[in-house]
């Protein structure tokens, strides 16, 4: 799976055979594993998995790989993944749970101005008439209203 690839960063271990050049590989005891993707690489893959997860509504996707790589997403200068997130806050009403956990995980990634963005995408989803409110939208509204109201907390 590529995830398990990209996490242990081998795709294979190799041994060192004495009059081979290994000059991008990285050493680890008496094995020589090969990296296979650049920090950069690793990075822009991550963020595009996370980014395409969210496009196609499948946050327990993007819980895992948030979850899984936070050292890496720690290191990133600019993350355009609560681009992608505040949208699918704004835009569909449905799935709080999912989205309100996957907010969870990733407050530690957040800035200031992108905590307070995101105080105002809540404002605006609360501000929805009735019809279109997150309570009415989802299977277990008290649920969602307990958990909205724990990522306000932490973000606050």
């Amino acid at each position: 799976m590529l995830i398990d690839e990209l996490f242990d960063q081998t795709d294979e271990s190799i041994t060192n055979g004495g009059d081979e050049k290994i000059d991008k590989d990285v050493y680890h005891g008496k094995k020589y594993e090969r990296d296979i993707f650049g920090r950069q690489n690793r990075l822009h893959l991550i963020i595009g998995l996370i980014n395409q997860s969210v496009y196609n509504k499948m946050f327990d996707i993007a819980f895992e790989v948030t979850k899984r790589f936070m050292s890496d997403l720690l290191k990133a200068k600019y993350l355009p993944i609560f681009d992608s997130i505040f949208t699918q806050f704004m835009e569909d009403t449905t799935r709080y749970e999912a989205k309100l956990a996957l907010m969870l995980n990733i407050i530690p990634l957040m800035t200031k101005q992108t905590a307070a963005r995101f105080m105002k995408t809540i404002e605006g989803v609360l501000n929805e008439p009735a019809s279109n409110s997150i309570f009415k939208n989802n299977l277990n509204p008290m649920r969602v209203g307990l958990m909205l109201y724990r990522v306000l907390e932490e973000v606050q």
